[in-house]
């Protein structure tokens, strides 16, 4: 059983991959507050769902603001994105594979 919230917060950005299969790559993004994952382009649609906390999500030149249980779809590869966490938070990465 995978427990999506268990997560320390006294580290960095930590980046844990607790599934993959021939379809997707799901990963457990812990994000203590402040701290960002700097702008970067993701090969293939993703999906990004805030499990716990809330982070600012920048997708091109848009902003959005994303809380517990607020998931964001990028539908294509190669869309630049960052994203900031404003408190404390746990997210739930998709990678979907081509």
């Amino acid at each position: 059983m995978i427990n999506w919230l268990n997560a320390d917060f006294s580290k960095k950005v930590q980046f844990n991959k607790l599934v993959s299969s021939p379809a997707s790559d799901e990963m457990q993004i812990v994000i203590p507050a402040g701290e960002e994952i700097k702008e970067h382009k993701s090969p293939s649609m993703i999906a990004i769902q805030v499990l716990k906390g809330e982070i600012e999500l920048k997708v091109l030149c848009s902003m959005f603001t994303l809380k517990d249980g607020d998931m964001k779809v990028i539908d294509t590869g190669g869309v630049e994105h960052a994203l900031k966490a404003k408190v404390d938070s746990v997210v739930r990465l998709s990678i979907y594979k081509k």
